[in-house]
């Protein structure tokens, strides 16, 4: 069943990255759609100040004042984070095309994932509570597929190595989202990592 993934999409320049954690905290200033935001508004946007006042030190200082600003701007992105999981927890909970609207207003992006990704990578819900079954095209020749899963998209786990298409994950926490990918080894050909598929696991 398609459901709305909520992304967030930060941009690498430093003042790119402020004004968007910005909006992203006006927006869930309005406790009509956003009761109860994870991280309290006030806090989020004071860790905004802080990064602010830490890239104007940059912009003054040079690049010795980097390294703390880059270490405030990890502090909001962590907090960025822990508002984009509370904003997919309302999201599930809703019709699609009433995810969708909360997410347009939440000042996060949202895409539709069905659970299946182009070239016919599937997921679907494990036989156990926190597991995935996976399933990729199948090659006609012997293969080496392997596989990988991550909690966030940047950072990745290596599951075991399979001859055959499919595998099954476990061990995954309930109620999150999780990003999975696949790529395989013919004739000594080692193939590109395939785009991955977001799954929501229960």
């Amino acid at each position: 069943m398609p459901r709305v993934i909520v992304v967030l999409k930060p941009p690498k320049a430093h003042g790119a990255f402020i004004t968007l954690a910005r909006h992203i905290a006006n927006c869930l200033s309005d406790a009509s759609l956003f009761p109860s935001p994870t991280v309290p508004v006030p806090v989020l946007m004071a860790a905004i100040v802080t990064l602010e006042e830490a890239e104007a030190n940059v912009l003054r200082l040079g690049q010795g004042a980097a390294a703390d600003r880059n270490a405030k701007r990890a502090a909001v992105m962590g907090l960025l984070e822990s508002e984009r999981m509370y904003v997919q927890t309302l999201g599930n909970a809703l019709p699609l095309e009433d995810a969708l609207m909360l997410v347009a207003h939440s000042g996060f992006s949202a895409k539709k994932s069905s659970g299946y990704a182009r070239g016919g990578f599937r997921a679907r819900q494990g036989k156990e509570s926190g597991s995935v079954y996976l399933a990729a095209p199948a090659e006609k020749v012997p293969t080496i597929y392997s596989w990988q899963w991550s909690s966030d998209g940047e950072t990745w786990v290596d599951a075991p190595d399979t001859t055959h298409a499919h595998t099954t994950i476990s061990g995954l926490t309930p109620g999150k989202d999780y990003h999975f990918r696949y790529r395989f080894k013919t004739g000594g050909v080692l193939h590109d990592w395939s785009d991955p598929i977001v799954f929501f696991v229960r």
